[in-house]
């Protein structure tokens, strides 16, 4: 109406990420599933400058991992970068927020919560072994999901691969 003003919500989204990371570990994953990605983050920023997910601390290090605030840096080798796919999920502004908070209290403790190598040793199985303050990377961008997104199918779900997130998410691909 003429002389209304107009206060448009700002849309928030989490963008998830699909990731070929270039080292042997990552090869070794997907030849095992035969998918061409095999890790999978978070962010709450279209420019990605931090990824938050569950896996190795050091790329030499394979059994020491946990809670990891990341860069895309992290996914290049010399000169070569990862195959990525990017997914834009629409939330709320509340769980948005709620999220944040989330992420925060991982990175302010991070050194409490590790890696989920049982459940990872479980995936050709595809069986999920809840460890408390631990997940794999799919097991943690999965219950961010569930908490906080209005995705009705993975609401239901206690084992989601990397491949079935990814289908799932496939609509909201922006990248």
């Amino acid at each position: 109406k003429p002389g209304q003003i107009l206060i448009m919500e700002e849309k928030r989204f989490f963008y998830v990420a699909f990731l070929s990371t270039p080292y042997k570990m990552g090869e070794f994953i997907r030849k095992m599933t035969g998918f061409p990605y095999n890790h999978t983050a978070i962010s709450l920023s279209p420019k990605m400058k931090y990824l938050y997910s569950f896996s190795r601390h050091y790329k030499n290090a394979p059994f020491y991992g946990g809670f990891t605030k990341e860069s895309v840096l992290r996914y290049r080798k010399k000169d070569n970068f990862a195959r990525i796919k990017i997914c834009a999920v629409p939330v709320s502004e509340e769980n948005y927020q709620k999220a944040k908070k989330r992420l925060e209290f991982f990175a302010n403790h991070s050194e409490e919560h590790i890696y989920n190598m049982i459940s990872a040793a479980c995936f050709p199985f595809r069986k999920s072994v809840r460890i408390k303050k631990s997940f794999t990377c799919a097991e943690f961008v999965l219950s961010m999901l569930k908490k906080y997104a209005d995705i009705p199918v993975l609401k239901e779900k206690d084992f989601c691969s990397i491949k079935e997130l990814s289908a799932v998410l496939d609509i909201y691909k922006i990248y």
